[in-house]
Parts: C-alpha cells; sequence; structure tokens
C-alpha cells in the first residue's frame, strides 16, 4: 500500500519585508515559520485562525503562487526541485484555487463560456469550441447550475455570489485536480446559500477523490465540511494543534483553540448565560513583526508558565493529535 502522501510541506517558511518609514530598514514578517504539513488523497483539511495567521499563505503556498524563503515541499513523494518539466505541469494543473472574491477572480471583459472553454482548449482537454461547450456545459451541471446554456454568454456581474462561486468550482474541477484550496469560499455568500456551497464541495470530494484544503476563521462551516476529516489551527504563522475535527473541537487541547471555541456564540439564551468564556491576558493581537519569544501565545494564555515565555513548545504528537503547548510536555 502507497503511504505517500499526495503534497508534503517541511518546515516551509515565508517572511515579508514591512517598511515603517523611508529611511529605516524594513521589518521581516513570519507569514508562515516552520510550517510542516501533509495532505493525503481524497481528505479535507480545515485552516483556520484569526485574520494574519498565515492561513491564506499557506494556500498560496501550495497552489504556486507564493515562493517560500526556507523549506521544502514535496509532490508525491519528489520535491518540487527536483520535478522534470513535464511533471511540474503535472503539478500545477493538479492543484486549483477557488479564490474568496469570485467577482475579483473572473474577467469582468469576459463571459461565462470564455473564461472557462479558454483553459479546456489550451490543455487540450477539448480539441474546438463546439467540445469546449458542451464540455462547460456538462460541468455547469455538475456544480448545480440547472440550465447551464443560460450562463455561457453571461458576465461575471450577471451572476449572484453563490452562482459565481459554483463558476469558480466548475472552473477548479475542469481540469480534474488531485487538490483543490478554497480560501473562505462561503464568506461572501449569502448565509441562506453556504450549506449549499459546502454541501456541493462535500459531493465533489466523494465523487471525484480531490482532496480539500478548506480555509476560514469559521469554526461552524469547518466542522461541517471536513466532518471525517482533519483541522489546522493557526496563530501567528505556526501550527498549534492538527487533528480530527470533531475530536479538535469537541475536547480542544491548545489554548488557543479553546478562545476560539469559547467565543463561538449559542443561539440558546440559557446554554449561552452557563456557557464560560475562557479569560484571555489580552485581546489584542501581538505585533508580528516581533513576535512574543517562547510560546507566541503566552502573552494571552490564561495557563501561561514561567518556561513559556522562554522556550518555544514543539508540534508534538498527543494522543490523536499534535500540540504545540507546554502544558502536554
Amino acid at each position: 500500500m502507497n503511504n505517500t502522501p499526495l503534497l508534503k510541506l517541511e518546515n516551509v517558511s515565508v517572511y515579508f519585508e514591512k517598511r515603517v518609514g523611508l529611511f529605516k530598514p524594513p521589518s521581516l514578517v513570519g507569514a508562515l515559520v516552520d510550517v510542516s504539513l501533509e495532505v493525503n488523497k481524497g481528505e479535507i483539511i480545515a485552516v483556520v485562525g484569526e485574520s494574519g495567521c498565515g492561513k491564506t499563505t499557506l494556500g498560496k503556498v501550495i497552489t504556486g503562487l507564493q515562493h517560500p524563503n526556507n523549506g521544502k515541499l514535496y509532490y508525491q513523494g519528489i520535491e518540487l526541485n527536483r520535478l522534470d518539466k513535464k511533471r511540474r505541469n503535472e503539478y500545477r494543473e493538479s492543484i486549483q484555487m477557488v479564490q474568496q472574491d469570485s467577482f475579483a477572480a473572473l474577467n469582468p471583459k469576459r463571459t461565462i463560456f470564455q473564461s472557462m472553454a479558454d483553459p479546456l482548449i489550451e490543455k487540450g482537454i477539448v480539441k474546438n469550441r463546439t467540445e469546449a461547450k458542451h464540455k462547460v456545459m456538462e460541468l455547469l451541471e455538475r456544480v448545480e447550475l440547472s440550465a447551464p446554456e443560460q450562463y455561457l454568454e453571461k458576465y461575471p456581474h450577471q451572476l449572484s455570489g453563490g452562482q459565481r462561486q459554483r463558476i469558480l468550482l466548475a472552473r477548479a474541477i475542469s481540469l480534474n485536480p488531485k487538490i483543490i484550496v478554497a480560501d473562505e469560499p462561503v464568506s461572501m455568500v449569502d448565509v441562506s446559500l453556504r450549506v449549499s456551497i459546502l454541501n456541493l464541495m462535500a459531493r465533489l470530494n466523494r465523487e471525484m477523490g480531490v482532496s480539500f484544503i478548506y480555509i476560514t476563521h469559521d469554526l461552524s462551516t469547518a466542522r461541517y465540511i471536513a466532518q471525517n476529516g482533519r483541522i489546522v489551527v493557526m496563530y501567528l504563522g505556526k501550527i498549534v494543534e492538527v487533528g480530527n475535527v470533531q475530536e479538535a473541537i469537541g475536547d480542544p487541547k491548545h489554548p488557543y483553540l479553546q478562545a476560539l471555541i469559547s467565543a463561538v456564540p449559542v443561539p440558546n439564551p440559557k446554554l449561552a448565560r452557563e456557557k464560560k468564556m475562557l479569560a484571555l491576558k489580552s485581546i489584542d493581537l501581538p505585533d508580528p513583526t516581533k513576535p512574543p519569544k517562547g510560546c507566541r501565545f503566552h502573552p494571552r494564555c490564561p495557563y501561561a508558565m514561567e518556561k513559556c515565555a522562554d522556550y518555544e513548545p514543539e508540534l508534538k504528537k498527543r494522543g490523536n493529535r499534535y500540540v504545540a503547548c507546554h502544558l502536554y510536555s
């Protein structure tokens, strides 16, 4: 049995320069710091955390839109830098992205047919425009856009947010990818339509065997889409907890994940009054250009010990999960 992960990140770091003055040297911001992650065939991974934790940067590294400063990426067991031209093109086609802003992701001057047909013709999936038309309609039906012929000559501004998001999913699966990175795909969609988009992604995962990297700050949608998958919790560019999504949300180990879950509102007033909030030392994120020494969460953590300020905890296996916290040393 081949246990080689589809994609593997090994100690990947991405730093950006931040200038604070014309004559001052730039500061380095660690968007990703020593991140290691494996993506297996057909699984769904939900990546969660506050804004600025590095979720989107992680997605860009996986899709090849952002090159890391340090670390290695492996595709089907082979380091990316060692792939020949054919395998590198295969890698680029096998990992697609669904963006948060569907309006910005589609060319406003091109019809839906033009936006979807050109990649199919360029990659040789279809031979001509006639075949492309049939293929595009087939893809639109697959993402549950009935009467697909009515969408072909429409422009993005003529469609709703939910329809545009389905178009992006159709375009993503058109090249038969192995991994789809979905960056906040339902955050700009009407609440009433979010579940249908999530159900569609789950169905594509089952039917096509495509892996999903679902990036979000919404724990409820993370739990829904990755019901049998894994959750990756990020804080200030680091992974702090990894595990089965149901186990992690039902029994969070890292104090940061505990804080995220305690902040989720409960619709039942009685349960809301009984719910205990995790009392953080501070609600403010530290300056990412000057991250705290030791554990990055310790200035806010109610359980912080003396060694938390001096030593950075490693991401180690704790039962069925991986947790970076001195509480479990």
